[in-house]
């Protein structure tokens, strides 16, 4: 029984404010400055949008990908994570790609203006 107990503590929903407390967390302890800058904006803004949702599927998957997002950060292994992209877009809606869209490019940005001096 113990076995289960410690599977279903594991695969448990972290509640919204303990899991963004996570989040920042683990962002100031595993990324840089800027990567760190740019994640806690994102986690924030997405917390914010979703604090009004009422349905329970979607705050069941929005939590359970944030919680995902957070393990991951968390062994370190996004670093060695190849993801598929033409599944993982397949299966994107409208909203998320223009989300995906905005962080790219401000990523993009982010990075040209570390590697050109003029612009900074």
């Amino acid at each position: 029984m113990n076995g289960v107990t410690n599977l279903l503590k594991k695969n448990a929903l972290t509640p919204p404010i303990p899991l963004y407390r996570r989040l920042l967390r683990a962002h100031r302890t595993m990324l840089g400055p800027q990567e760190r800058a740019l994640g806690d904006e994102y986690v924030k803004a997405e917390f914010r949008r979703h604090r009004g949702v009422t349905n329970p599927l979607h705050l069941v998957g929005f939590l359970t990908s944030w919680q995902r997002y957070a393990e991951t950060l968390e062994v370190d292994a996004w670093k060695k994570t190849q993801v598929d992209n033409r599944d993982l877009l397949e299966s994107l809606n409208e909203q998320q790609l223009g989300q995906l869209y905005e962080l790219l490019r401000a990523l993009r940005e982010q990075t040209d203006s570390e590697s050109d001096p003029l612009k900074k």
